[in-house]
């Protein structure tokens, strides 16, 4: 299981991987985060190699966070194992399960196309 940590980290690897690089202050904004506890996660995401800090290419005093490719292989993986256990947990349900996730389908494809990553 993902701690609380590991949750908000995995939230800000997606707006990363959605939006392309930020600014922390924007970073915050679009992942629900107070600014603050932002620039933690950042220091905590650049020490693993999940994400490093970029010059702005047009105002160099401003400094971007992005997505690295080690935080993107983690990103697709949590993913990949995500849709695994879903997948064998829906073998798992009966008819009246399955026929109700079916008529819930398109609220969850609308909510999964506004979620970051």
């Amino acid at each position: 299981m993902v701690d609380g940590g590991a949750t908000s980290r995995l939230t800000v690897l997606a707006v990363l991987s959605t939006s392309g690089p930020l600014p922390v202050g924007d970073l915050a904004a679009r992942a629900g985060i107070a600014v603050p506890t932002m620039s933690r996660a950042v220091e905590v995401l650049v020490r693993l190699g999940w994400a490093e800090r970029r010059a702005h290419p047009a105002d160099h005093r401003i400094c971007l966070v992005a997505l690295s490719q080690a935080g993107q292989a983690l990103l697709d993986a949590v993913r990949r194992d995500s849709t695994s256990r879903l997948a064998a947990g829906i073998t798992l349900l009966d008819r009246r399960d399955v026929a109700a996730l079916r008529q819930a389908l398109p609220v969850l494809e609308a909510l999964a196309e506004q979620a970051p990553g």
